[in-house]
């Protein structure tokens, strides 16, 4: 069995036939992949819609590279985003400045 066929058991496709774009809550969307009939023989393979990644043509043709384009269209992506954006670092930032007074301080690595 070729490579490009065992990776896309693990990459689940083909994807199955559908008539329409569905959102489903907490879910990725199911796009539509039409059934018409169309087939391409790729490596002695024939290919058809449910093979076809979902792509943007305008971010194809602008830059010139295949993007994996996806929709999500739920609240936990958009509360995901905000957490990872405003997640804060596992550091602290510090600044030890010499006092002039008769108190020792002690230097430690943190």
């Amino acid at each position: 069995m070729c490579v490009c066929v065992i990776q896309s058991v693990k990459n689940r496709y083909p994807k199955e036939f559908a008539y329409y774009t569905v959102h489903g809550k907490g879910s990725y969307p199911i796009y539509r992949r039409k059934n018409d009939g169309c087939s391409a023989t790729v490596r002695g393979k024939s290919l058809d819609s449910p093979w076809v990644v979902p792509y943007n043509p305008t971010l194809l043709l602008e830059f010139n590279f295949h993007f994996n384009i996806k929709i999500f269209c739920d609240i936990r992506v958009v509360k995901y985003l905000y957490k990872y954006v405003h997640k804060e670092d596992n550091r602290v930032a510090f600044r030890i400045t010499q006092d002039t007074g008769s108190e020792t301080v002690n230097d430690r690595k943190l």
